[in-house]
């Protein structure tokens, strides 16, 4: 048996085997332009909006305020979540750790 911290705490448990699994994941982030922010760039709402459809023609006079825009503004939320939903696959395992084994890594797609 090998023992096992719990995370970022001082309790240990014993465990028989240990395995990690690697999942694709998915980051959502939501971001906010109000009508006062496209004011303070001096920037049309639809120059804005065909500049994230990537449908604004690079020499267009306001690309370069549009990527200013883009590149500066923060996002209000975030979430994390698995790519894939609850779909299990075994060939997910990246690693087994066991007292018979020692340590296994395998690679994973």
């Amino acid at each position: 048996m090998s023992r096992f911290k719990l995370g970022n705490s001082e309790n240990y448990i014993e465990a028989s085997v240990i395995y990690k699994i690697k999942h694709e994941l998915e980051n959502t982030e939501v971001f906010i332009i109000t009508p006062e922010l496209l004011d303070s760039y001096d920037l049309p709402a639809e120059k804005f909006l065909t500049f994230l459809q990537q449908m604004l023609p690079f020499e267009d006079p306001y690309y370069a305020v549009c990527h200013e825009l883009f590149s500066s503004n923060r996002g209000i939320f975030s979430k994390t979540s698995i790519k894939d939903g609850t779909k299990f696959e075994i060939n997910k395992v990246c690693q087994i750790v066991s007292e018979t084994t020692g340590v296994i890594d395998i690679e994973t797609e």
